[in-house]
């Protein structure tokens, strides 16, 4: 300090109270509610007690009553609240909500309307208000970019800060010695100065206002603070102290050992018991000692009671640290308000009478108290100034006392050695009778006040700021000559572009002030940081503004406890680090950081990417290579096809299943490559020789199927697709929009068939929508087919680029595509920079963007997400759309009708994309979106469903986790999953087992819990696919098997019924298909498919001789080289009949037929020679 104590009393430290005092401004200086000095409360939300209305340091409130509105401004709803005259509006329990804004606080609008000053709750309501909510657009999360990395770390991560929110001081309580304390708008107490209580703060700390953590789930709505202890009510009703405890001040036992040498500080909020079915309204911290006023109205002290201010005998012992009733006078109504002071008490009933009891060495009583040692333990009444009725407010401060009375005037008693008393007592030190503060000249009244160790500050009513007392630090803020203090109240000039102070509180050798602006000020002492700001000295005259809120500052970043470096500052804002080594896999990267305090850890999560081997064995084809691909990534097919002598390619396998292309790489791998003979591929006929007439009935066996697999599948509405290993689309089921991409004989076709792609395309990906389709294409474009009711496609429909067939979709500038879902009439596809890009039908907000003449429907268009967001995968629905973050956070958006989003949409709405209310702690790794309701995998292998459970497809009970929520669906024990598909009103998933499981209504059958699907003997499952009503799943063998709904084929197979129960394996690849088969040229008749797969034809006449059979044939679809390996003779009919054998008419007949076959051979001749020609 940079006074010394010259008082009488040496010996004593002289510390005081922190105080504030508010007036209404419809009373002359009643109703000042200070934290500190009056300690009124701000009423826990909900709470309704009587007591609340009375505690407050005011008039008597009558029955008038105030509306109190809460203008959101776009956020969400508050209700409004109806206070009674004279007490306090309560901070709503939950703050409002807009989608990508933080809340800053509730404001108050000036005469000019302006809103730049914080509200405070702690004062008392004497008109009706509107309170305006401030945004900062921005995100409160810290993110990460990359989010992966290589294994051998060294990965240079940019981390960007939560946005700093613009919150304003709105209340201030100065704390203990020399430390200050605040609440701002977000609810928040901060504190800064000397930090005693709490050893081995940092100086930076102590210099900056910093975040006092309240228990989980409680902000503090009242704060008093002692010589080195604090109280506070929090929202939950509940009193907290926190600070030193060596005479018992906060109200507790003190277990703590943080500092370990000094057991008798906890420097955590924790619980003060009340007596029992009492809780407490009102607190008040004195020196060491501390006040509560109950709910059952009576007062409660503890802590020390050396001087008696206590007011109740606690024995032998000098402190009490249990809360005990105060013997209060008979008669009294009711204790409206009380004050602690250093050594003494005061409280004020509702009659508007003082009472007081403690230390009376410097007259601070207010009466005669009796002779040496100049105290009285017991509370009693003090004698009114003479035409003074009552008083409405009083404070205790150091060894001075001050109260308001009913006409408005300021009275002070008690010590005066440096002017605190606000008038002259000379000579005398001091002054038992409470007299008047001396006014400045024209100001009629002061409608704040606050005093603390030996100067106060007051607000006259002609709107400047006063003070007086002691100025040995410069905490007047004025200059008073050589002086040390100045007994009358003096001007106080205000900063440039300040308009006036709006609240003020004055602290033990400094100031605070709230300035018209919004901003806190402050002057003073600043030895110990005390004034929040720097300044060139230990302290400064004239009001500074105190900086706040700081920006975030990240303090270390560790990756599963290691910690990163390279931790530093970018220019943007944003900060750096380098990760270092680790394993790969998940890791939670923590980052430890400050603003205007500690703040909770964030954890974010980072993938360890390990580099994995991918092996190409040609398996005697030419020699291929490997691929080294970073874990995450998806494998890119090798650009040409290997080749072998004899041999067709048939794909790149993992034993008997072709490896799907789309799916990202997590391991090390080997694909092999799959061959068919070519010698093999040969249609055989079972007659090598016939006569030249003619007639003969051969049969076509066709080659052996070839070894093309489905690498991967999908089901839409009434219609299937698939990628083959060959890297052609295939496609099967109903055909009316033309969403098989293909021509068929009728409106559908239940076989799949290669779909007619652009030449030279090879696809990796493909989803089948409702009535139309998408593919990722190996070069990163997307093609799209199909029904363009609302411009689903993406692209334009001519005729060089028609709706059923396969086109480009017009592609972002920049990017490529990594994965596409096609919806019921939109699409949502994950671009190569992240990015989630929508185009389609938009009703019910399902494309998550706004719909322009620049951004039009029909073409791709960035999702509004988050901009730190990135995506790994995304799936659209009936009308919604889910997409998986980096992170493992569902975002949703669209149709919310059953619940499907699995959030509220009240901060972020539907047609926007939103997080997900994701039980705490869970990661997911896939989601998918089916008709109405969505189904998610977690990284521990659970699944999570949300939507419409009218038809069981949640699998779970809805009573303890609501259906529009996600919840935890009841898997069968000991199994876990790996990947899962929501269809129209079922689901499936692949269990750990190579099982897949459904519950839901398939058409079919349908169960309310997942149930095992039977599976064909002797394999497992690989990959499953939901349908609208049916479903596709790739077994071990390299099948494909379908089940369910199958009236337009969509199954890929042929079945009795047009339904299927149960699994059963696809014709693919089908058997060869002849076109046409010609003998030389001449066309066979009769072609005709037999049940056995074999074919027969006719043969055609011929001359003798041998000719070449040529089939012309297709295999799934697609057109083969046609096939001229058969040779076929045909025999000579030249042998007479013998004599008397049948006459000369049978010779004559055979002659004329072989001259009719030998001119028709020779003119087939002719004119195939004239077409070469």
């Amino acid at each position: 300090m940079c006074h010394p104590d010259v008082s009488s009393r040496s010996a004593i430290v002289v510390d005081l109270l922190k105080v504030i005092v508010i007036l209404p401004a419809s009373m002359i200086i009643g109703g000042l509610t200070a934290a500190d000095a009056i300690a009124n409360p701000i009423s826990p939300a909900q709470q309704t007690d009587a007591s609340v209305s009375t505690t407050t340091a005011r008039a008597q409130p009558g029955s008038t009553s105030y509306q109190v509105v809460f203008d959101s401004d776009n956020g969400s709803s508050v209700d409004p609240q109806t206070i009674a005259e004279g007490t306090q509006a309560n901070r709503p329990a939950q703050d409002p909500t807009r989608d990508g804004y933080l809340f800053d606080g509730w404001f108050t609008k000036d005469a000019k309307g302006d809103s730049k000053v914080a509200y405070d709750f702690t004062q008392p309501v004497t008109t009706d208000l509107t309170l305006t909510a401030h945004w900062t657009k921005g995100t409160s999360a810290w993110s990460l970019s990359p989010t992966s990395g290589k294994a051998r770390g060294d990965t240079k991560i940019t981390l960007t800060p939560p946005t700093t929110p613009d919150i304003r001081f709105s209340h201030i309580v100065p704390a203990k010695e020399e430390g200050s304390q605040a609440i701002a708008s977000d609810g928040n107490l901060y504190r800064w100065g000397d930090n005693n209580y709490k050893l081995g703060t940092p100086e930076d700390e102590k210099r900056t206002p910093s975040l006092v953590n309240p228990p989980t789930g409680v902000h503090f709505t009242q704060v008093s603070t002692g010589y080195s202890h604090f109280l506070a009510i929090g929202s939950d009703g509940n009193l907290y102290s926190w600070g030193n405890n060596a005479d018992g001040e906060l109200g507790r036992e003190t277990v703590s050992t943080t500092p370990k040498d000094n057991p008798q500080i906890d420097n955590q909020p924790k619980l003060v018991t009340p007596p029992a079915g009492v809780h407490f309204t009102q607190a008040c911290a004195g020196k060491w000692h501390s006040l509560a006023l109950g709910s059952d109205g009576n007062l409660y002290s503890w802590g020390e009671n050396k001087y008696g201010e206590l007011g109740r005998d606690t024995g032998s012992a000098i402190y009490d640290v249990k809360p005990g009733k105060v013997n209060l006078p008979k008669g009294i109504t009711k204790i409206t308000q009380i004050s602690a002071g250093t050594f003494y008490s005061m409280a004020l009933d509702s009659d508007g009478d003082l009472y007081s009891w403690g230390d009376n060495t410097y007259d601070e009583l207010g009466r005669y108290a009796g002779g040496y040692p100049f105290r009285d333990r017991s509370p009693r009444k003090m004698t009114m100034p003479a035409g003074v009725k009552k008083f409405t407010w009083i404070k205790a401060g150091e060894w001075t006392s001050l109260a308001t009375s009913s006409d408005g005037s300021l009275y002070s008693w008690g010590w005066n050695e440096y002017g605190q008393l606000g008038r002259n007592t000379a000579p005398a030190r001091q002054d038992r009778t409470p007299r008047k503060v001396t006014m400045p000249a024209g100001v009629t009244k002061f409608t704040k006040v606050s005093a603390e160790h030996r100067h106060s500050l007051a607000l006259g009513s002609d709107g400047n700021l006063y003070s007086w007392g002691l100025n040995d630090c410069k905490q007047l803020g004025r200059d008073t000559g050589s002086a040390k203090y100045d007994v009358k109240p003096g001007k106080v000039p205000t900063p440039a572009g300040v308009a006036q102070f709006t609240e003020v509180s004055a602290g033990y050798s400094h100031s605070l002030a709230i300035g018209s602006d919004g901003n806190l000020y402050s002057w003073g002492q600043n030895k110990y940081g005390e004034l929040g700001r720097p300044t060139s000295g230990k302290y400064d005259s004239s009001p500074g503004m105190v900086a706040f809120p700081e920006d975030p500052k990240p303090v270390n970043v560790s990756f599963s406890g290691t910690p990163g470096t390279n931790l530093d500052p970018n220019s943007d804002g944003t900060w750096s680090v380098t990760t270092p080594p680790h394993d790969h896999g998940r890791v939670d990267t923590v980052i430890t950081w400050r603003m205007n305090g500690e703040r909770p850890d964030a954890h974010l999560s980072y993938r360890y990417l390990g580099n994995y081997l991918i092996v190409f064995d040609p398996d005697g084809g030419t020699g291929f290579g490997f691929q080294i691909v970073t874990e995450g990534n998806r494998l890119k097919p090798p650009a040409k096809d290997p080749t072998k002598d004899k041999h067709l390619f048939d794909g790149w396998f993992i034993g008997d299943t072709a490896y799907d292309f789309s799916r990202p790489v997590t391991d090390k791998v080997t694909l092999t490559a799959h061959w068919s003979s070519a010698e093999s591929n040969r249609w055989k006929l079972d007659k090598d020789n016939g006569p030249e007439s003619g007639g003969q009935t051969v049969t076509l066996t066709p080659p052996p199927a070839r070894g093309i697999r489905i690498s991967q599948a999908d089901g839409g509405d009434l219609h299937s697709a698939a990628v083959g290993s060959d890297g052609s689309l295939y496609t099967w089921g109903d055909n009316s929009h033309g969403q098989l991409g293909r021509d068929t004989t009728d409106k559908q076709d239940s076989h799949p068939s290669k779909a007619d792609t652009p030449a030279g395309v090879n696809f990796v990906h493909v989803s089948a929508g409702c009535g139309f389709s998408v593919a990722l294409g190996s070069d990163g474009s997307l093609y799209s087919w199909g029904d363009n009711s609302h411009g689903q496609l993406g692209r334009a429909v001519t005729s060089d680029t028609p709706a059923n067939r396969p086109n480009k979709v017009v592609t972002p500038t920049g990017i490529t595509f990594v994965q596409a879902s096609a919806g019921e009439a939109h699409v949502a596809a994950l671009g190569s920079d992240g990015n989630i890009y929508t185009w389609g039908d938009n009703t019910a907000g399902r494309l998550g963007r706004a719909v322009t003449s620049d951004t039009p429907a029909d073409k791709p268009g960035k999702a509004d997400t988050p901009a730190d967001v990135t995506f790994i995968s995304v799936s659209t629905g009936g009308g919604h759309t889910v997409a998986v973050d980096t992170q493992g956070d569902v975002y949703t958006w669209g149709d919310n009708t059953h619940g499907e989003l699995g959030r509220s949409t009240t901060s972020t709405p539907a047609d926007k994309p939103g997080k997900a209310d994701t039980p705490a702690g869970v990661t997911f790794t896939q989601a998918s979106a089916g008709g109405s309701h969505s189904v998610a995998v977690s990284d521990d292998g659970s699944l999570y469903t949300w939507g419409n459970t009218a038809n069981g497809q949640l699998g779970r009970d809805t009573s303890n986790t609501p259906a529009d929520k996600p919840g935890k669906v009841e898997t069968p024990a000991g199994i876990t999953f790996t990947q899962a598909s929501a269809g129209g009103e079922h689901s499936v998933a692949l269990g750990s087992d190579g099982s897949l499981y459904t519950w839901g209504d398939s058409g079919k059958t349908s169960s309310d819990r997942p149930k095992k699907v039977d599976t064909p003997a002797g394999i497992t499952f690989t990959q499953a696919s939901a349908g609208a009503s049916y479903c596709l799943s790739l077994g071990s063998d390299g099948n494909l098997y379908s089940w369910g709904d199958n009236a337009k084929g969509q199954l890929g197979r042929d079945t009795t019924d047009t339904q299927a129960a149960s699994p059963a394996k696809d014709t693919f690849p089908r058997p060869g298909i002849p076109t046409h088969v010609q003998f030389d040229d001449v066309e066979a008749s009769d072609l005709t498919r037999n049940s056995d797969g074999t074919w027969t034809a006719t043969t055609p006449a011929h001359m003798p001789g041998t000719s070449t059979v040529t089939i012309d044939w297709k295999l799934n679809g697609i057109a083969q080289t046609p096939d001229t390996s058969n040779r076929y003779r045909y025999t000579s009919i030249s042998v007479l009949p013998r004599a008397g054998g049948g006459g000369l008419l049978p010779l004559l007949i055979a002659g004329l037929l072989a001259f009719a076959c030998a001119a028709a051979a020779r003119r087939h001749r002719l004119e195939t020679l004239s077409r070469q020609q």
